[in-house]
């Protein structure tokens, strides 16, 4: 009885031992199966921070070539509409010539009345011109007291000590504003002090 007792503790001691061996094994596979799961999620991980900024990226590109595109764009259409706005202007510029000298043509005095009755004619024709010149948006540019560089153009100085300097003391062509433009700016001629140079100056000089 006692050897059969013996015999069955010392199997049942194996069998717990074995066991045991068993479950280690098993600990030790899944703690490496564990490990190589985390570092497959590491790895995973990175690769999705990378397609993250990767998306960034794009997604910033994207919306900068749209915005390049919509000014692109805006650019053209404005462009169009200066072009539609400004169509007449190159034409404007070749005829305002021949229109001036009609203008003075018409408008030269004379004492002989068959001329009279030809000006009279010229200066009705000269006068519907420019109505039509105007309702296209042509107007004379209206001369104030000083010049103005934006819309004058001082083609001659003098010097009269009773005016201001820089008044405009003669009109010598009139100038004319398309639409919101200069076509031709005002030829005129400016009151401009002279400059006075220094006796010890001119001395030097000689």
């Amino acid at each position: 009885m006692d050897n059969n007792r013996y015999r069955e503790e010392e199997k049942e001691d194996i069998i717990r031992e074995l066991e045991e061996n068993e479950n280690k094994e098993n600990s030790e596979k899944l703690s490496k199966k564990e490990k190589k799961n985390e570092k497959k999620i590491e790895e995973l991980l990175k690769e999705i921070e990378t397609l993250k900024k990767e998306n960034e990226e794009t997604k910033k590109k994207y919306l900068s070539s749209l915005a390049e595109c919509e000014n692109f764009k805006k650019r053209v259409e404005e462009e169009r509409v200066r072009e539609r706005k400004y169509s007449s202007q190159r034409l404007l510029e070749k005829i305002m010539g021949p229109i001036d000298i009609l203008s003075q043509a018409s408008n030269m005095k004379t004492d002989n009345d068959v001329l009279k009755n030809f000006l009279i004619g010229f200066q009705m024709i000269d006068s519907q011109i420019h109505n039509i010149l105007e309702e296209e948006g042509v107007k004379k540019i209206v001369v104030e007291k000083m010049f103005d560089p934006r819309f004058h153009h001082a083609v001659e100085t003098d010097w009269n000590p009773e005016k201001e300097e820089n008044e405009i003391l003669a009109v010598l062509k009139d100038g004319y504003m398309y639409k919101d433009r200069v076509l031709f700016a005002t030829l005129v001629k400016v009151n401009k002090k002279p400059e006075i140079k220094e006796e010890k100056q001119e001395e030097e000089n000689k």
